[in-house]
């Protein structure tokens, strides 16, 4: 494409001002246009025979079929020759998780787990990976000639998600949670799921995907977490409270004839939580630098009121006796 002849005073070469009208794009709409005008719409094209649509991984070669559940963002279709090797879908690359080799952590504090894990080999596994990779040149020796960023077009962490820290938490051999984090270290509240049997199964696992590595368990040091029940004997309240190191103070409660003097409730505070138990009723917790306060039934009491008239002469007496049963 160019000009018939030259002119004088205009150009007679396609500059880049001129390029960019797209001059090519505009004739070769008004040749179709016109094509379309003469002869009508044209029909579709038919499918050669021998040939096949394939959906796969965009950004994959050999192509790879998609995984369920993965994002249409990194899902594409194309055509391609039935007989080619290509045609074949290859199983996207296998989801690996290392193995855990390090030995985890947990500790009891209060009612709060605090769990460690030894570091993933792999640290950039734990990081969905950039839309960007460096594809800058390097000498031998390491020493970088050009840096140079290049378009990531696709990498499984994008599908599989990225290496998480993750445990299960037993509770009396049941799971109450499955919990993960990013850097491995991780606080967790039991809240009233305490126990003296408490373990924890420590692994690494994808984002999105059941895969995992081995399992390491580890049983948690409940010798901190003990059990109280309470009893309607004072001083045998008094004794347990004692051995178990919660100080505690006695206080009077309701007024009772057949229960004066034996305990009616005790008040317990541990580790943030308050709880009111009565005789037959336990509480497991960490009672460490626990108080409580024991309430007991007080002797029932007689109040009399008398009513005069101007003489002095009684008109009413009333006599009312509080705490009877």
């Amino acid at each position: 494409m160019g000009y018939e002849k030259a002119q004088k005073d205009k150009i007679s070469y396609m500059s880049i001002s001129v390029y960019n009208q797209n001059i090519k794009g505009k004739i070769t709409k008004l040749i179709l246009d016109q094509t379309v005008k003469s002869y009508g719409v044209p029909e579709d094209i038919e499918k050669p025979s021998g040939i096949s649509k394939i959906t796969h991984i965009i950004g994959t070669f050999p192509y790879a079929a998609t995984v369920e559940g993965m994002d249409e963002e990194y899902i594409t279709s194309g055509y391609i020759n039935s007989n080619s090797k290509y045609a074949n879908l290859v199983k996207p690359e296998g989801a690996s998780v290392e193995s855990m080799t390090g030995e985890p952590k947990v500790t009891l504090s209060g009612n709060s787990l605090h769990l460690e894990w030894p570091k993933y080999p792999n640290e950039d596994a734990l990081e969905v990976a950039e839309d960007t990779k460096d594809i800058s040149l390097y000498k031998s020796d390491g020493t970088k000639v050009l840096d140079v960023k290049g378009k990531r077009i696709f990498d499984y962490s994008w599908i599989y998600g990225p290496i998480q820290y993750k445990a299960d938490i037993y509770v009396n051999g049941n799971r109450i949670d499955t919990v993960t984090s990013g850097d491995g270290d991780k606080n967790y509240d039991l809240g009233n799921n305490i126990s003296t049997d408490i373990k924890v199964d420590f692994y690494y696992g994808y984002e999105k995907l059941d895969e995992k590595s081995n399992v390491i368990s580890k049983k948690v040091d409940t010798t901190s977490i003990s059990d109280i029940s309470v009893t309607e004997n004072l001083s045998e309240m008094q004794n347990r409270l004692t051995s178990m190191g919660i100080s505690y103070n006695v206080k009077e409660g309701n007024a009772s004839i057949l229960n004066s003097g034996k305990v009616e409730k005790v008040s317990i505070t541990a580790n943030g939580n308050t709880k009111e138990l009565t005789p037959g009723q336990n509480w497991t917790a960490n009672f460490t630098s626990a108080s409580a306060t024991i309430y007991t039934y007080k002797e029932p009491t007689l109040s009399v009121s008398v009513l005069t008239n101007n003489e002095g002469k009684i008109t009413r007496f009333t006599a009312v006796y509080n705490g009877i049963d």
